[in-house]
């Protein structure tokens, strides 16, 4: 199930395999934002190639940038360069938000890169970017991060676990008096 969109000013509220997800963008190289990077859904901590992706990592990229795309797109626009990409491919490409995935040597063996996926925009052609693209570490760029949100019935949970506290603290209160 992919519906749900619900764009913000801050954020885009997406059903990513079932769950719901704030999306929003970091701009920073990825060693300023190493924790909440890593701290992704989409985050493999051991990458060697893209199939150490689990199931629903898998599921929940498919569904960030083939279901929702457009909103992606429309909320984010383009806003990376990948000098490496444009010159592999005799590109003038520009990116959108990169998905860090983890550490491999994809291109360079033995040299290990950040690798992500991402849309790309040649002169008004978009498309989605089919293998991981490498990303300099110390580079600046601009990433999604995904925090899930939390469903209605823990949120009530937690209103009325506080709700009787409170109701026990007075009552405590009044013992004491």
């Amino acid at each position: 199930g992919t519906l749900g969109i619900a764009p913000s000013a801050e954020a885009l509220i997406l059903n990513l395999n079932g769950d719901d997800y704030k999306i929003r963008t970091v701009t920073g190289t990825f060693e300023d934002n190493q924790a909440l990077l890593e701290s992704q859904p989409w985050w493999v901590d051991d990458l060697n190639s893209t199939e150490d992706l689990s199931d629903d990592q898998v599921a929940i990229l498919e569904d960030l940038f083939f279901a929702n795309g457009e909103a992606l797109i429309a909320e984010f626009g383009f806003p990376n360069v990948n000098e490496f990409a444009n010159e592999e491919f005799g590109a003038d490409f520009t990116f959108g938000p990169y998905t860090a995935i983890g550490f491999d040597d994809f291109f360079e063996e033995g040299d290990v890169e950040l690798v992500g996926f991402s849309f790309f925009n040649d002169g008004g052609e978009l498309g989605f970017f089919p293998f991981p693209l490498p990303i300099l570490p110390t580079e600046t760029a601009t990433y999604l991060t995904a925090r899930a949100v939390p469903e209605p019935s823990s949120i009530l949970g937690l209103i009325t676990f506080g709700g009787f506290m409170l109701k026990m603290k007075n009552r405590k209160s009044k013992e004491v008096s």
